[in-house]
């Protein structure tokens, strides 16, 4: 699992597929973060689909679709 301070890597297979609560940090990494409850709503409001993989409470996101939502987002804030 990838922290605020280290670097992303994508799982073995290529696969981008982060929890809510990772995508956090990651996107904190940019110096225009939001808070996962945020987060969540957009996903929500947006339709992007989870994935819930085997033993793991937590439902997974693709990275590339929540890091086009975040600049989405975050470019029709007010500065």
């Amino acid at each position: 699992m990838a922290t605020a301070t280290d670097p992303y890597t994508p799982p073995v297979g290529g696969s981008d597929l982060v929890t809510l609560t990772e995508a956090t940090a990651l996107l904190e990494q940019t110096g225009m973060g939001v808070a996962k409850k945020t987060l969540a709503h957009w996903v929500r409001e947006n339709g992007i689909s989870g994935a819930r993989l085997p033993r793991e409470r937590a439902l997974r996101y693709p990275f590339s679709e929540l890091l086009e939502l975040h600049r989405d987002k975050v470019a029709g804030r007010p500065q």
